[in-house]
């Protein structure tokens, strides 16, 4: 775990050093929402973990230098969400040769998909107008950036001295300025990536076959019982893919139904902040707030997706009616199917950056 803090740390410390021209640029188009959006989208889709992006943005707006604007940062938390639909949907893709179990394996992973798509089309639009995510994160990580500074000075220490250390040596090694700060950047990427891939399979050693078991209890319980265990289930592997490893197959062989397996889903989703939480600590007091306050954001947004379409009926069919449509098509057509990944999560991002940019 310290590994993984000093690795945002880097990052933050990469991030500042590129230069107020190239952090200009980049924080210029990102100050359109929805270009900030598909950075966000597509940045998930190419890392295939929302975890790694969200600790990559908490880094960037924990700069000690030239932090990222949270209002900057906030769509691409919500593009990051989802991007890591990408996975779930590859996962359901590895039954496609059986059409009865693809059909509900794709609508099983889908179903997270369109949650997702219709809690950024509800709250996008809030956000550009009124900004009721960065004000209720501001509200929220008020006194928690300082509190968890001081809890955790001894790792913000640490992270801090380390990447003090590793940014001087590099700076010693090559005279250009940029040379270090790229350098670091990239090595603090690659860290988060094996520090994340390598706490996933030890914690998924941990939970074992307990995994199914525990799935299996939740879906005979209520729905909210299964959104708990869907979200302890992350938390105790630190990614959401291995909830759905194992309930998107429960699904395509006929054993959860698409019903009882979209709490999970949801809950999945908020088990997955706790990463971006943890990605948050670690940074000194100065900066300690807006990491605290970005990573607020991703809780407050998967709980307000929850709060917004699972308790009103109408608004919860929505997902599972496009889910299952889409599972009799893909389960028709192949083709399809493949299009459907690589157009949302490809096609429509390229889209939306031609016409941002010709109107």
């Amino acid at each position: 775990m310290v590994v993984f803090v000093c690795a945002v740390r880097g990052l933050g410390a990469g991030f500042g050093g590129l230069g107020s021209d190239a952090l200009s640029s980049f924080f210029a188009a990102t100050r359109n929402p929805f270009i900030s959006l598909i950075v966000g989208l597509l940045g998930t889709t190419v890392m295939q973990s929302s975890a790694v992006t969200t600790s990559i943005i908490v880094g960037m707006v924990a700069a000690p230098d030239n932090p990222l604007p949270i209002s900057n940062a906030i769509p691409m938390i919500l593009g990051a969400n989802i991007g890591a639909a990408v996975t779930h949907t590859l996962v359901a893709l590895a039954h496609i040769g059986r059409p009865d179990e693809f059909r509900r394996a794709l609508a099983t992973a889908t179903c997270h998909d369109f949650s997702k798509l219709l809690a950024v089309a509800a709250l996008l639009p809030l956000e550009m107008l009124f900004s009721p995510l960065q004000k209720g994160s501001a509200i929220l990580s008020h006194g928690l950036g300082t509190g968890a500074a001081a809890l955790f000075s001894p790792v913000s220490a640490r992270a801090t001295t380390v990447t003090d250390r590793i940014d001087g040596s590099l700076s010693a090694l090559f005279p250009d300025a940029l040379v270090p700060s790229a350098l670091l950047l990239a090595l603090s990427v690659a860290t988060v990536v094996a520090t994340l891939l390598l706490l996933v399979r030890v914690l998924r050693r941990l939970a074992g076959g307990r995994t199914q078991v525990y799935l299996s209890q939740a879906l005979d319980s209520n729905p909210y019982a299964g959104m708990g265990v869907g979200a302890a289930l992350t938390v105790m592997a630190q990614s959401s893919r291995v909830t759905l490893a194992v309930l998107v197959p429960l699904a395509g062989s006929g054993i959860v139904t698409l019903a009882q397996a979209f709490p999970v889903t949801l809950g999945a989703a908020l088990g997955g902040t706790v990463t971006t939480l943890l990605a948050s600590l670690g940074f000194p007091a100065e900066t300690a707030a807006l990491g605290m306050q970005i990573a607020t954001v991703h809780v407050l947004f998967n709980t307000a997706s929850v709060m917004l379409i699972y308790p009103i009926a109408p608004l919860r069919r929505l997902p599972l009616s496009a889910a299952m449509w889409l599972g009799e098509v893909g389960s028709r057509s192949k083709r399809l199917a493949i299009l459907y990944v690589l157009g949302l999560f490809y096609g429509v991002p390229a889209l939306v950056v031609v016409m941002s940019r010709v109107f």
